[in-house]
């Protein structure tokens, strides 16, 4: 049994530069390393990154979303 669950990641800084360093490593993670985890069959990007301003504090923040394939687990 397969599930295909969608994650969105957001990483906030005081600067885009640093949001958008932020975002890019832990995409290049979650792409890269997934192997780590031994459940995940694979991971594909669904969307992102993109600027996306936090609504309340203007803070900067980039986005993105990954799509798992992750085994069931037996019990």
């Amino acid at each position: 049994m397969l599930d295909v669950p969608v994650i969105t990641v957001s990483c906030a800084a005081p600067d885009a530069v640093t949001a958008a360093a932020d975002a890019a490593t832990a995409r290049h993670a979650l792409l890269n390393e997934y192997t780590a985890m031994p459940l995940v069959r694979s991971v594909s990007v669904f969307s992102g990154p993109y600027y996306d301003p936090d609504p309340d504090t203007n803070e900067d923040r980039y986005t993105f979303a990954v799509r798992l394939r992750v085994r069931g687990a037996r019990r």
